[in-house]
């Protein structure tokens, strides 16, 4: 493996904006090399500069992909409407070439959410609903396949015999890279009624190690906290 000395790493951050998809990945990648962990931030500082098109990212925002990006740990971001919490998971798959399982608590959420992320270049996003699925019976196995970067679901689909039966592919599996639950607050609150979103653990279980966890919400108490943590398998 080639080793890049920081003074590289930091020169070629300066033209970031006209990186191509594979050396943007290459990049980051080389973060994870230990004479530039210090660099972490700023590769992803920087990085995420050139997806908001030249906005200046949130300090949390930056943390949070950082810690997912380098397997830091598992992940939740409480933070006010508008935040921009999504940006988040919608980069994670850019900049490592793994794909996102976004778990979303409403079908007409998800649709909102695919139409966003496709915005962006280098995303291919699919919803997974009864619907979907109706509409395009190879889904899933364009999803086996790893035709997409993003995949965005409820937790009944999550659940499902086929779904998982799909996610043993040893192909898929190495490639799933996050598992994202946004407006995580419902894990908790819905309980009762969907209990699907309190099996998500078992996702855990199935997938690789060095899978990540990320949730996030504006509306999460210390109570609620700790259930999530615990009915997701968070690390």
């Amino acid at each position: 493996m080639n080793i890049s000395q920081p003074e590289a790493i930091r020169s070629r951050l300066e033209r970031v904006n006209s990186m191509d998809l594979n050396e943007l990945q290459r990049l980051v990648e080389e973060g994870f090399q230990p004479n530039n962990v210090n660099l972490q931030e700023e590769i992803i500082l920087c990085t995420m500069r050139r997806l908001l098109k030249g906005r200046e990212p949130r300090y949390q925002q930056v943390r949070s992909l950082r810690r997912l990006v380098y397997r830091l740990g598992d992940t939740m971001l409480i933070a006010k409407t508008g935040f921009g919490e999504t940006i988040i998971f919608q980069a994670y798959s850019i900049l490592t070439g793994k794909i996102t399982i976004q778990l979303i608590p409403l079908c007409t959420l998800g649709k909102a959410q695919a139409e966003s992320l496709n915005r962006f270049d280098d995303v291919n996003a699919c919803l997974v609903t009864a619907e979907t699925k109706s509409n395009d019976p190879e889904l899933l196995q364009k999803i086996r396949r790893c035709e997409y970067t993003h995949i965005l679901l409820g937790a009944e689909q999550a659940a499902s015999p086929e779904f998982r039966a799909i996610l043993l592919d040893p192909q898929l599996k190495g490639r799933i890279g996050l598992v994202a639950i946004d407006e995580c607050h419902v894990i908790d609150q819905w309980q009762d009624f969907r209990s699907e979103f309190t099996l998500i653990y078992e996702l855990r279980r199935m997938l690789s190690t060095e899978t990540v966890y990320f949730a996030c919400s504006a509306t999460v108490d210390q109570e609620s906290e700790r259930f999530i943590i615990d009915k997701c398998g968070f690390k």
